[in-house]
């Protein structure tokens, strides 16, 4: 699996699971959101500088052989805040949705191996 075939299959569960939490957050809504969830508006930079920025981050960490759930964490949020906008990490809710991804991304082994893999390939 190559380095971007892995970022495209975690950016697609990525999608789902924040459609799901998008239907949710919509049924309990009593104000009008300022994040915009349509990514074509808020990809300002390429995949390439994507990973270059979540390398950045991560390399503080130094090597993580295995689950690290910061590197994780560090990942998902980058993923998250590039794909729908900086805006969200201002949410109150953000926190909840990191952990709810994150953890129905534990509970898929295939899934949490993948995630694994790339963020060990980013912290090369």
């Amino acid at each position: 699996m190559s380095r971007i075939d892995g970022l495209s299959q975690i950016m697609e569960v990525l999608r789902r699971q924040m459609a799901e939490n998008a239907k949710k957050l919509e049924k309990g809504k009593t104000t009008p959101s300022t994040t915009s969830t349509n990514p074509n508006q808020v990809n300002k930079i390429s995949a390439q500088d994507l990973q270059q920025r979540i390398r950045e981050r991560l390399r503080p960490l130094g090597s993580t052989n295995g689950y690290n759930q910061k590197a994780t964490r560090i990942f998902l949020e980058s993923v998250l805040t590039w794909e729908f906008g900086e805006d969200l990490m201002h949410d109150p809710r953000f926190t909840d949705l990191l952990n709810e991804i994150n953890q129905t991304m534990e509970t898929d082994a295939e899934l949490k191996m993948q995630l694994q893999t790339v963020i060990q390939q980013l912290q090369e």
